[in-house]
């Protein structure tokens, strides 16, 4: 999926056409997705590294 596009718009099987038009719309919500802690996982990471510098001080 991530070729030049060159050759794909020839394609006439349609069932090709039908599966490469479903890998593009996975491709495009891959590229879309943003993945990011939770509020909760960034609280355990800062209150673990505060325990650590105590303990290391």
């Amino acid at each position: 999926m991530y070729e030049p596009q060159t050759g794909k718009n020839e394609l006439t099987n349609p069932e090709i056409r039908s599966e490469l038009a479903a890998f593009q719309q996975v491709q495009n919500a891959l590229d879309q997705a943003y993945v990011a802690p939770s509020a909760r996982v960034i609280d355990r990471i800062l209150d673990y590294s505060k325990h650590k510098a105590s303990i290391q001080s």
